[in-house]
């Protein structure tokens, strides 16, 4: 009896069945990013009304403070704390923070959440340090990732070769 055709109908069967899980975990993540990201920009759009931080014409960053202090002709208005929750190049790519080298530990702590929380659900797109990506959806990634920490609002840095996206903890006015 040969059994090599019964073995790969039960491997068929198997992938079929990852297969499907896959697409109803897809489905459920994707679920979950859009009303995780209406309710951090909901939460975030007092903030941002408030605070206008992408009116501001400099920001600059300090990794040591964990710092962006936003500034209008010389002059600082506002000093934000921040988490950094990852990066987008122009060459269509997305890098959580959590795995980039360049980045201070102290400011990748929120994004670790953010991939521990993916772990527990299976959720692939939290798990996987880098992929490609479109813009609008480095922005999703970015509020499921406020939403999951807690964070104020989210802004987003130009670098030279495309953003970083930045997680806001806490903000105040310069006296």
């Amino acid at each position: 009896m040969n059994r090599l055709p019964i073995l790969f109908a039960c491997v068929l069967v198997l992938l079929a069945a990852v297969g499907v899980r896959a697409q109803d975990n897809e489905a459920e993540f994707e679920k979950f990013a859009k009303s995780a990201s209406e309710s951090f920009l909901e939460s975030s759009k007092k903030i941002d009304d408030a605070y206008k931080l992408d009116q501001y014409s400099r920001w600059d960053f300090d990794q040591k403070t964990r710092q962006i202090v936003f500034s209008e002709k010389g002059v600082k208005k506002v000093i934000a704390d921040v988490q950094i929750a990852g990066s987008w190049a122009a060459n269509i790519t997305w890098l959580w923070a959590w795995d980039n080298k360049t980045i201070d530990d102290a400011l990748k702590i929120d994004a670790a959440k953010v991939r521990e929380f993916g772990k527990q659900k299976k959720y692939w797109e939290l798990t996987t340090s880098q992929f490609m990506s479109e813009l609008d959806h480095a922005w999703t990634l970015t509020a499921v990732a406020g939403y999951l920490t807690k964070a104020k609002t989210a802004y987003r840095g130009e670098n030279g070769t495309g953003y970083v996206f930045f997680l806001i903890t806490d903000l105040k006015w310069v006296k």
